[in-house]
């Protein structure tokens, strides 16, 4: 486990430092922050987070059924530290159902037999109340697709009642089944069903007292070295319960909210960051929710750039509690490209705005390359040029012309050669026009 930590915990300081290296004031309007970085290491070293649990994970209130080649194993157990009594024999083998994680501790401790050897009699768990979960598998592994598919939905899930959370049927379905899949048939629409999973998915390493909101878990620590399959069904479940994409924006954006416990001047009307004086700013600005710079972190190990900012700060009116709304953003036609292919949106809606949006951002680079390599073309032809020549030998305004200009040099298609006061001279510098760049493929006229 140590080495799993380590492993995982250099996997995020490596992902931080490039995050932080690339989000520079100029570019970033609240770049990342050391700090940051910082909370999140301490929660994954503070929290145990693991992707299976074993016999002896399981706390000593948990009752757990065994199998008829069990119950045997365990009725020949029973008979060398209890005095030889049929009647006792009879109970262990015939009429218990279920066996508390604390007994069975006991009869085994006393036999020089290991908790765990135990698990291959397993067949089903009960907790207090509730049905007899009948489980495929023991141990339970959370490194599954439908387990990480629970684990994306699970930031947005009443813990009271968790089918109800949902407002498209889509994924409540999507919860059932991967549960069914996941664990076994468990009721989530009744109180019982709800605390069994939430203390299931608790075993795991989050904080499941409450809901996302008090808790501020992050995501699970094993998914930074974990394939690509398992981030993916806990992306994509995390952006279908939690974000959206925003075809008007050309962006994806998650939203999440997060308790700020020192006081701020709020009101039950969400007030904007920038309405904030520079004290509160800094205060609501090193307290982002963990979920998002961890999610952020996961992204950049996909190559897919995205950033974190707060938006609004409002009052809860039952508490008084101060809470502060953030957004993660993926901006940028290659994000956007490489979400869709790798990670997506697994709601048929959202994967749609998604695919809509993408082709908007392909329409609108079209016109741009043709706009550049037009103005390529010009430059080409005129050997030597200003921005004002340029700007009216392609009947654009001086503003358009300065775009592609900045382009060029961006592109090292174009240098300057020398100024006459503040007027600069520039020229093509390349004699051809059929290239691949950044810009698209510009072809000449001869080759169409």
């Amino acid at each position: 486990m140590t080495n799993k930590l380590n492993n995982g915990l250099n996997q995020i300081e490596k992902c931080g430092k490039e995050v932080i290296r690339s989000s520079s004031k100029r570019l970033w309007k609240y770049p990342f922050r050391k700090i940051w970085l910082n909370n999140l290491k301490e929660y994954y070293t503070n929290n145990k987070s693991v992707n299976k649990i074993n016999l002896e994970d399981f706390p000593n209130n948990f009752r757990i059924v065994l199998n008829e080649k069990g119950k045997r194993k365990l009725k020949e157990l029973y008979k060398n530290i209890t005095p030889y009594s049929n009647e006792g024999c009879k109970y262990i083998h015939s009429y218990i159902m279920s066996i508390s994680v604390f007994t069975l501790k006991n009869i085994l401790n006393r036999n020089n037999v290991k908790l765990n050897s135990f698990e291959e009699f397993i067949i089903g768990i009960k907790i207090r109340n509730s049905k007899i979960l009948y489980i495929k598998r023991f141990p339970i592994r959370f490194d599954t697709k439908e387990i990480c598919t629970i684990l994306g939905l699970f930031p947005d899930l009443d813990r009271k009642n968790l089918r109800s959370s949902f407002k498209e049927r889509y994924l409540s379905d999507k919860l059932k089944n991967s549960i069914t899949k996941g664990f076994g048939e468990i009721d989530v629409n009744v109180n019982v069903g709800s605390n069994f999973l939430s203390t299931l998915i608790g075993l795991s390493g989050l904080r499941v007292s409450e809901n996302q909101l008090e808790m501020n878990n992050p995501i699970p620590f094993w998914l930074f070295y974990s394939d690509i399959s398992l981030i993916k069904s806990y992306i994509s479940s995390l952006f279908d319960a939690e974000g959206s994409p925003n075809k008007k924006a050309k962006s994806i954006y998650l939203a999440q909210g997060v308790i700020i416990n020192k006081k701020l001047k709020t009101y039950s009307k969400p007030k904007k960051f920038s309405k904030f004086n520079i004290k509160e700013k800094e205060v609501i600005l090193n307290n982002p929710p963990l979920l998002l710079i961890s999610t952020l972190l996961l992204l950049k190990k996909q190559n897919i750039e995205s950033r974190i900012r707060p938006r609004v700060a409002y009052k809860r009116k039952i508490d008084d509690i101060n809470i502060t709304t953030w957004t993660l953003e993926i901006y940028g036609y290659k994000n956007l490209y490489k979400f869709y292919n790798n990670l997506n949106f697994d709601l048929p809606r959202k994967k749609k705005i998604l695919l809509d949006t993408i082709n908007s951002y392909k329409r609108m680079l079209r016109q741009r390359n043709e706009g550049y390599n037009q103005a390529l073309r010009k430059l080409v032809e005129l050997k030597y040029s200003t921005r004002k020549h340029l700007s009216e030998r392609l009947n654009r305004s001086i503003y358009t012309a300065d775009y592609f200009i900045k382009l060029m040099k961006k592109e090292g298609h174009m240098k300057v050669h020398h100024k006459i006061g503040k007027t600069a001279y520039f020229s093509a510098t390349t004699e051809g026009i059929n290239f691949n760049n950044k810009m698209g493929v510009l072809v000449d006229d001869n080759n169409g």
